[in-house]
């Protein structure tokens, strides 16, 4: 989360009359994060969330991260759900651009530094549970940060990085990895501690669906594993154990999927490494 977008106090007014959720109170700015604006709103009846699309999210793909989110939340994940305007709207106008409100998580993002053996345990079983509700899901999404769009990246960088022939000969592992005939669902594809949600040392909930698409499972987990299983880039094999043995407590792993999984990490790997290069 952060704020790119800054709204003045009438600004914030003028969008809270376009719904029936109470009177202004407060609002606040929230600086975490690198995608979107967001602001904390709270009103006489409840807290909510506003954020506004910047550029790097298209507004033809929000109805389906809605969707998702509330398909989620509808099976019991906590996580956010969009609210309605009075005209049932669910997309606002905001200086020309996507804006949306939500309702509010209550609980702490989760510091790298806070990561624990059972935390990743929990993680994992999070993970597992949102894949077997996604399942059911029917609506489904091209992954916009996948080969293809590494493969944009890397040609306005090559020359210019240190690690281009490592990443050459991953592009190439990953494209014939990331084509396996894999199980699929609509997957979140960005567990990230900042994106987990915490309360009296329990993980409890997940916000940012931006780059949620239908996607290999396996690779989801493998992006998640990436993502709370190092330390000072060492890799801490006892995390990656609670957060595999919490998954698949729920959902265990095919024989395919546990063959192509030191692949499919090293495509995760390779997404990280891209984005960061970007």
């Amino acid at each position: 989360m952060a704020v790119y977008t800054k709204l003045s106090t009438e600004e914030i007014q003028e969008l809270l009359n376009r719904y029936d959720i109470g009177a202004l109170v407060d609002y606040e700015g929230i600086v975490q994060g690198v995608e979107n604006s967001n602001y904390k709103i709270q009103t006489d009846k409840d807290k909510f969330i506003l954020t506004i699309f910047e550029a790097r999210t298209n507004e033809a793909d929000l109805p389906f991260f809605f969707d998702f989110m509330a398909h989620l939340h509808g099976h019991g994940i906590y996580c956010p759900f969009v609210i309605e305007d009075k005209n049932k709207n669910r997309i606002q106008k905001i200086n020309s651009k996507s804006a949306a409100l939500f309702s509010f998580l209550d609980g702490n993002n989760i510091a790298a530094s806070d990561i624990t053996l059972e935390k990743c345990f929990q993680m994992g079983g999070l993970l597992a549970q949102m894949h077997i509700y996604a399942l059911s899901f029917p609506q489904v999404r091209n992954n916009s940060m996948s080969l293809l769009a590494w493969k944009e990246i890397y040609s306005k960088i090559e020359g210019k990085t240190i690690h281009g022939p490592l990443i050459e000969d991953e592009l190439v592992l990953a494209q014939q990895t990331l084509s396996l005939n894999l199980p699929k669902a609509v997957c979140h594809l960005d567990a990230f501690p900042d994106n987990i949600f915490e309360h009296d040392e329990k993980i409890c909930g997940v916000i940012d669906f931006y780059f949620s698409a239908y996607d290999l499972m396996a690779y989801d987990l493998a992006i998640t594993l990436n993502a709370w299983c190092f330390e000072n880039g060492e890799v801490n094999s006892q995390k990656i154990n609670n957060l595999l043995q919490g998954y698949e407590a729920l959902r265990p792993l095919q024989i395919t999927e546990k063959e192509a999984f030191q692949n499919l990490g090293r495509a995760a790997a390779l997404r990280i490494l891209m984005t960061r290069e970007h």
